[in-house]
């Protein structure tokens, strides 16, 4: 009698399983009479058992089905079969694909779909499912992988049992054989790592007021364990940082906003753990470092735009102030440096890597800011430094599976590098070192962004700087706080920013002309020729009202002349202002400005 075709697939599939676990000293006992289950397998390391069990389901096949791009194996199962693995075993699961063309085996865990749940339990008798095995899940290469995703399923299998069980079955089952107060700090810290990861959801799915409710409630609860709480520390910094960057906030608010949480965690950390104690104090001194960086940079535009008409008396206070600023900037970069050197050799390094990129993050804008204002060896000194941060924070990363931290390490190497061939090569390497596809996929798609950006491109979603955001960015170098309403100078910085653009009483009417009146000491230290008074023309009627604000001088204006003015003519909705427009106008309007200024000067003398 000759033997099914199926029958050797099925040995030769086997027999290559066996051979991909026998070189770990894991043990694969075969089940004869077990439905839709073929071994159970327990897992050794070392010689040692782990403790760690898990069923196996075994498919082999001589005439795969790899989807055209080949990222995955299309795998049917019967409906019994599905709705058994997914929704039935109490037990890890593991499906095993074997390809015994190519001597290949490939593994998913159904437990972990929900869509496949959901699907296994609705589908009619006689249809089946399709399971998608990813094709980077090849054995023996995806080993380490498949013990991380076995804790994944115990975890969620525990959890399940745990909702499905009543409150009184779980009362009597832990009476007397468990620690109920360990049980209930285990089963806070798990609440609240829940309500954080909702909240970081609510983030991303644009609700940060909701994601701050969430945060609330565990930074306001008393049983909250320390841990918990810095989480939400930084989920919430995240948040702000966030919404600043979306409104354009001037660039020191966001450092600032770091100073603010850096304090918080500090706080909150001083008394230990140490590896949070740790990365509290480095969080701390790069945000102070952020802050001086953007000082400078704010100085750095301020006098750049004096260098040739400029009031040359504060250029030269503006000369002394960077000279100042730049001074502070190296001993609080060594300050930083020199904890991450520190870190190197600390038992708490696995914790560090972000707060390492920290440091580079806060630098960036000074390495270029020096190589723009020609200081090239400066600029490429502190590069290299901050190069060898991000190749320490990754080295930490990558010993410690840190897949965020290891696609920061690439992506910090990029903004901060004057040498961007050598810099991307390595990091593109770096990425490449994620073992989870997703995550790497995702990285080098920021990566490639960053690349395309530091090459001039414009790149979808990035907003580009405004003259309002140098104007702020300028202004609180000089340790202005355009926040505060209080302030008459931050008063008429306001005003001079949001007078830039006066289409808004200019798209009135073709006959308007505006012009500048007299300026005070804030218009002249930040060359804002907005913050100071405008006047308002009627070229036609050739009257004119002059204010400090752009809209109560056109409110006085409008009243007095334009509600009566039967030759009012708005301009074509088409239109746009622009600062060539502008230029045109003056130019057109310089025989009406000599006349303006002959009927004032005569106004004065009578």
């Amino acid at each position: 009698m000759k033997r099914p075709t199926q029958h050797i697939t099925d040995s030769t599939g086997e027999a290559l399983l066996h051979t991909l676990f026998a070189p770990l000293g894991w043990t694969l006992n075969k089940i004869e009479h077990d439905y839709g289950i073929d071994f159970d397998v327990e897992v050794f390391r070392g010689g040692q058992t782990t403790g760690m069990t898990f069923k196996l389901q075994l498919k082999s096949s001589a005439t795969t089905e790899y989807s055209a791009s080949r990222v995955f194996i299309s795998q049917p199962l019967r409906r019994e079969q599905a709705k058994y693995l997914v929704n039935e075993l109490k037990a890890p699961v593991i499906l095993v694909h074997a390809d015994t063309t190519s001597n290949k085996c490939f593994w998913c865990a159904p437990q972990l779909d929900e869509d496949l749940r959901e699907r296994a339990a609705v589908i009619e008798e006689a249809e089946s499912v399709t399971i998608r095995i990813p094709v980077n899940n090849s054995l023996p290469d995806s080993f380490d992988l498949l013990v991380r995703t076995l804790t994944e399923i115990e975890a969620v299998l525990a959890s399940r049992v745990l909702m499905a069980t009543s409150t009184g079955d779980f009362l009597r089952a832990i009476d007397g054989r468990v620690d109920k107060d360990q049980l209930s700090r285990t089963l806070k810290n798990k609440s609240d790592a829940i309500k954080l990861e909702q909240a970081h959801s609510l983030f991303v799915a644009g609700s940060p007021e909701e994601a701050r409710e969430k945060i609330n409630l565990v930074l306001r609860s008393e049983d909250a364990a320390l841990e918990s709480k810095f989480w939400a520390l930084l989920i919430a910094e995240r948040i702000e940082f966030t919404q600043l960057s979306n409104r354009r906030a001037p660039q020191g608010y966001l450092f600032d906003a770091f100073v603010i949480y850096a304090d918080k965690m500090w706080a909150l950390t001083k008394n230990g753990p140490p590896h949070l104690k740790f990365y509290s104090l480095i969080a701390r001194k790069a945000a102070e470092l952020g802050v001086l960086v953007h000082r400078d940079y704010g100085m750095f535009m301020n006098w750049k735009i004096h260098t040739e008409d400029g009031d040359p008396v504060w250029k030269l206070q503006l000369s002394f102030q960077r000279a100042q600023t730049w001074r502070q900037i190296a001993l609080k970069y060594n300050q930083c440096v020199r904890l991450a050197r520190y870190a190197v050799n600390s038992r708490y390094r696995w914790a560090l890597p972000d707060a390492i990129l920290r440091i580079v993050r806060a630098m960036a804008l000074f390495i270029h800011r020096l190589d723009q204002e020609g200081f090239k060896a400066e600029a490429k000194q502190y590069s290299l430094s901050a190069l060898q941060l991000c190749k320490l924070a990754a080295w930490i990363a990558v010993d410690n599976e840190d897949s965020e931290s290891i696609a920061g390490s690439a992506l910090n190497a990029i903004v901060a590098t004057l040498d961007l061939e050598t810099t991307e090569e390595w990091a593109r390497e770096t990425v490449g070192k994620i073992s989870d596809a997703e995550k790497r996929m995702s990285a080098e798609n920021v990566l490639d962004r960053a690349l395309r950006r530091t090459h001039g491109e414009e790149v979808d979603g990035d907003i580009p700087a405004t003259p309002r955001q140098i104007y702020e960015n300028m202004a609180t170098a000089l340790g202005i706080d355009l926040s505060d309403p209080h302030d008459q100078i931050a008063d008429i910085v306001r005003i001079g920013i949001a007078d830039l653009d006066p289409s808004r009483v200019l798209r009135n009417c073709e006959h308007i002309f505006l012009t500048l009146g007299p300026r005070g000491l804030v218009s002249r230290w930040l060359q804002l020729p907005t913050a100071g008074f405008k006047i308002i023309h009627c070229d036609l009627h050739k009257c004119a009202v002059q204010g400090l604000t752009l809209d109560g001088a056109y409110d006085v204006f409008r009243r007095r002349y334009c509600d009566s003015c039967t030759d009012r003519a708005p301009r074509d909705p088409s239109w746009q202002y622009t600062d060539e427009w502008q230029e045109r106008e003056n130019e057109r309007h310089s025989q009406f400005m000599k006349e303006f200024g002959a009927r004032k000067m005569r106004r004065t003398e009578q």
